[in-house]
């Protein structure tokens, strides 16, 4: 592995899967990279197309590859976490399917450099069709502290995240555990449980690619799934039961508190009732903690999620 000299060196964590239509130009990208030193580990995800061909066509000096058996993205994003090389300065997720602009982990870096405790930056998404073209960006807009919104949705969509060595330690003391929803969401709640900085940038630094043959993709359409809500809160406070478990020493005692309230009023819909009434109960947007509270009224008791 070279290093570019006097330039922070960021890691890169890529899984694939069956993504010979896009992960080309998403490689391409990444090593396009300005003002860094990249270095790309790739897991794949036993694909059956030519995605494995694809990664060994680049110098292995920029690209590490293994391979493994199919175990889904979240668990392949574990895996990577545990098996890249720790000699970088920065770590960043990446998805198959994106395109990341020239300034992305420069940008990323200079927000975070500074910070001397574990810090994860995350960004703006700018939506694009397959053809890249613009479908709008979307703008997690959050009023002041992210807890306790972090706690129903993530708040750092890890195709846009970049985070420092003192955190990818964190990550690496703290196994995720099944209950984890997804790689980022289970990042940006534990680093932001053991006092660590997440840095939000409102200026969009990928091409979010949407398309048929999305593994996880993202809706722009406003509406309300009844099941999709009942799931969102069981998965939520199962993740958060796992986090208080794997995670007891929360740099916020006020906040583990906070989270303590809101596991235990799974125990009577009074219990919840009280909780709403303490805002313990946020998304992003005015509109998604109306529709997080409802459920979390009707759904928040325990066994209550769809098996």
């Amino acid at each position: 592995m070279t290093r570019a000299t006097n330039l922070p060196s960021v890691a890169v964590l890529l899984s694939t899967y069956n993504g010979e239509k896009y992960v080309r130009s998403q490689i391409e990208s990444i090593l396009s990279q300005e003002e860094v030193s990249i270095h790309i580990y790739a897991r794949d995800d036993e694909s059956t197309d030519s995605t494995l061909k694809i990664l060994e066509s680049f110098p292995s000096e920029l690209l590490t590859i293994y391979q493994g058996k199919n175990i889904g993205p979240k668990n392949s994003f574990f895996e990577l976490l545990n098996s890249c090389s720790g000699d970088h300065d920065y770590f960043s997720f990446s998805d198959q399917d994106d395109v990341w602009l020239k300034s992305k982990c420069a940008r990323a870096v200079g927000h975070i450099k500074n910070n001397t405790e574990c810090s994860l930056y995350c960004s703006v998404l700018s939506i694009v069709d397959e053809n890249l073209n613009s479908m709008g960006d979307v703008i997690f807009r959050r009023s002041g502290r992210i807890f306790p919104s972090i706690i129903f949705q993530n708040v750092a969509s890890g195709n846009t995240s970049v985070f420092n060595k003192r955190a990818l330690n964190v990550l690496r003391e703290h196994p995720a555990p099944e209950e984890a929803i997804m790689h980022d969401w289970w990042a940006a709640l534990l680093i932001y449980s053991c006092g660590g900085n997440i840095v939000y940038d409102t200026r969009p630094c990928i091409f979010y690619r949407q398309h048929s043959e999305n593994v996880l993709g993202m809706s722009l359409k406003r509406r309300i799934d009844t099941k999709a809500l009942r799931n969102r809160i069981d998965q939520s406070l199962s993740q958060l039961d796992a986090l208080m478990r794997t995670n007891s020493s929360w740099a916020d005692v006020n906040e583990y508190d906070k989270a303590l309230a809101i596991l235990d009023s799974r125990e009577s819909l009074l219990k919840r009732l009280i909780v709403l009434l303490r805002g313990l109960i946020k998304g992003r947007t005015l509109y998604s903690s109306i529709g997080l509270s409802l459920a979390y009224l009707v759904f928040g008791g325990k066994n209550k999620g769809i098996q």
